[in-house]
């Protein structure tokens, strides 16, 4: 990576807290950011999540409430009253919003009308609540899968589709329940994936990079190819052909992966999710040229 790539991803990883409602800056995590140049080679390692990211009072909170599913929070804004962030719950009865907002999962990013707009302020707490999730519901997957995850880099350096959508679905099948309703929402799919996919160490993963045309869903890249994934989940309304032809155009248009792939092998991929089959249908999964 070229240093203004470092420092970018730095950014997207590391940065993002307010603690103020008044607050003008976003500043880093003092930890993470240190450990980081300590160990630069190690990458871009979760040392929140290891330093302390399993607060006691968060496992104590996830038995009481065993239906409660994380991932909601990747399809909603979370809004809470300036009065409450603060305030003393009781374990029993204290809101879930004020709750990760006090172990350090979300963050303020701004108030109006003494309402507080709380987010994940980087990549590397969202990611550690989704692990945390997964840790607490014995949603992880298998080692035999974790050995053959590895073999991801390679699949797709060799443009081995067929591997890589099992390996998805794989994941997917065994990270989670039969009630869940992740299939439904393409962010929820992707986050399952890369929690898990962050095991190959040197594989880079990225969401949602902002380009001048839009954000794609998700990049891996290896050494040598850079595999831009848009996956679209069917509905009601929208069967596979269509959810399959709507990936395709929308990464067309955007040209997704074109103004910043110079030094890799240019792989992109359109992946259809199936809400009914709930998983990822290989047969409406298609490079895209």
């Amino acid at each position: 990576m070229t240093k203004n790539d470092t420092y970018k991803r730095l950014e997207q990883y590391d940065d993002g807290y307010m603690f103020s409602i008044n607050a003008n800056e976003t500043v880093y995590n003092p930890w993470s950011i240190l450990s980081f140049f300590k160990l630069p080679d190690e990458g871009f390692t979760n040392y929140w999540f290891e330093s302390g990211g399993s607060p006691s009072i968060i496992t104590q909170y996830l038995k009481i409430n065993d239906s409660f599913d994380f991932l909601d929070y990747n399809t909603r804004d979370i809004f809470v009253h300036v009065n409450n962030i603060s305030k003393k719950f009781e374990i029993t009865n204290i809101p879930r919003e004020i709750l990760f907002y006090q172990t350090g999962y979300f963050t303020i990013r701004d108030e109006h009308d003494g309402t507080a707009h709380l987010v994940f302020p980087n990549i590397e707490v969202e990611e550690s609540l989704l692990m945390l999730y997964l840790d607490e519901n014995n949603l992880n997957t298998s080692h035999e899968l974790n050995q053959k995850i590895k073999d991801i880099q390679q699949a797709i350096d060799s443009r081995n589709l067929k591997f890589i959508i099992d390996m998805f679905n794989t994941i997917l099948n065994e990270c989670v329940s039969s009630s869940s309703k992740i299939f439904e929402d393409e962010r929820a799919v992707r986050d399952i994936i890369y929690a898990e996919l962050i095991k190959i160490p040197m594989l880079q993963q990225i969401k949602e990079r902002d380009t001048a045309k839009g954000k794609a869903d998700f990049e891996l890249i290896t050494s040598k190819t850079c595999m831009i994934i848009e996956f679209k989940s069917t509905s009601s309304t929208r069967g596979p052909e269509a959810s399959l032809k709507q990936a395709i155009e929308q990464v067309k248009k955007n040209r997704y992966g074109l103004l910043f792939s110079q030094n890799y092998a240019l792989y992109r991929v359109a992946m259809v999710i199936s809400t009914e089959e709930k998983k990822i249908l290989p047969k409406y999964c298609r490079e895209i040229l």
